[in-house]
């Protein structure tokens, strides 16, 4: 089961007064009665098990919050993969030895896809072999985040506007990630997953922008007073 390194928890007091901070700084971790909003997914301060359900309890020694996102995102999909193959399997691949693609796998219970691992020439090594994993649901990358206020200034398309996702939602998201289509200027735009993503899970969606404008709050646009009082 895969795991990742926590590099903040969620400290508690008796008061229930929340301090995130970051695990080399903290010297004791623990959380008493953590309130409801608070969901514990792992009983560990050092590592997160991504597939661990959530549990109740009464004491633990490290809590994430739900609004932190389960990965970095912000990472480069295809170095990202490279360097967990590298850390679980004891390699040393690269984009110079395989070329890497993933695609959906149907028909099991845990699993929702797979990579495959296609050996380049001058690798020493031949062939293709594909390595099974969790895909994330990709409101995981806009957890915590103001999607609502995204706006798309002109008419365009999804994929001419990744740049602009990716700078304001610190995502690396490619044209491999989710499918093109038309977007109208000030209007919401939905990112449809598709079969290629490597982080995220197919058939996924989220939709950013449908914040009203600040015109439409105010229907009057004379102000008839000021009174400071």
């Amino acid at each position: 089961m895969a795991t990742q390194k926590i590099r903040e928890v969620a400290v508690y007091a008796a008061s229930l007064s929340p301090k995130v901070v970051k695990l080399k700084e903290a010297a004791v971790y623990a959380a008493v009665r953590p309130p409801s909003t608070l969901r514990v997914r792992s009983l560990s301060a050092l590592v997160l098990s991504s597939h661990v359900l959530p549990v109740n309890v009464k004491m633990v020694t490290g809590c994430v919050l739900e609004s932190m996102r389960s990965q970095d995102y912000s990472k480069d999909p295809i170095a990202a993969m490279l360097a967990a193959l590298n850390r679980e399997f004891k390699l040393t691949l690269s984009t110079s030895t395989v070329a890497l693609a993933a695609r959906t796998l149907a028909g099991d219970s845990f699993f929702d896809a797979e990579i495959v691992l296609t050996a380049k020439p001058g690798s020493k090594m031949t062939g293709q072999t594909a390595i099974r994993y969790r895909r994330y649901p990709i409101s995981d990358a806009f957890k915590g985040l103001d999607t609502a206020t995204f706006d798309v200034a002109v008419s365009t398309t999804v994929h001419a506007l990744l740049p602009q996702i990716n700078t304001q939602f610190h995502l690396a998201l490619t044209t491999d990630d989710v499918a093109d289509g038309a977007v109208n200027a000030h209007q919401p735009i939905t990112l449809q997953v598709i079969d290629t993503s490597i982080y995220f899970r197919s058939g996924d969606s989220i939709t950013l922008g449908g914040a009203p404008p600040l015109a439409s709050a105010i229907v009057v646009g004379d102000l008839t007073g000021f009174d400071a009082a």
